[in-house]
């Protein structure tokens, strides 16, 4: 049967194909502004710039590429925009404001960020960068898992 035979259908692949070409252009602006970041020289005694690793689920077993742009709005508030791949060839991207703590060297972290019903509701993050090396845990109401960055090389993308 035609798709017009099914309204909700043909409106959910209208709806869908706006919000991915939103997403691929959002997509191009995160890059382009990471590659910027990434090639300046972080400060060891700041956790501003870019970061790169991955995330895992534990509760799929699924996981894969994530970077993250951390930027200062105040002393203890700062806001990560991460940009993640799923199954090697979708990606989606979400902001985060994180509060954070600085303590024996290490800065302690808690966010929490609403990603919609299509993105798994709100997730919540808590974690510690300590000597480069950002880990924190995730859990929403059907996801939890761990993501686990370092500073990109500090070089311009070819």
């Amino acid at each position: 049967m035609p798709l017009h035979k099914y309204p909700s259908a043909y409106r959910i692949l209208v709806v869908g194909g706006f919000v991915l070409l939103a997403a691929l252009g959002g997509c191009r602006g995160f890059a382009n502004k990471w590659a910027q970041t990434k090639a300046v020289m972080p400060t060891p005694h700041d956790i501003t710039g870019a970061w790169q690793g991955t995330w895992s689920s534990e509760a799929t077993g699924h996981g894969d590429a994530l970077r993250c742009l951390i930027t200062r709005i105040d002393e203890n508030t700062y806001n990560a925009h991460f940009h993640a791949r799923f199954m090697k060839f979708l990606s989606g991207q979400y902001t985060t404001i994180l509060h954070v703590t600085s303590l024996d060297g290490a800065w302690r972290f808690k966010g929490e960020s609403n990603l919609g019903w299509l993105g798994g509701g709100v997730y919540k993050q808590e974690g510690e960068i300590r000597n480069g090396i950002y880990e924190a845990r995730y859990e929403s109401e059907r996801d939890r898992g761990v993501m686990r960055m370092s500073r990109p090389e500090a070089r311009p993308e070819k």
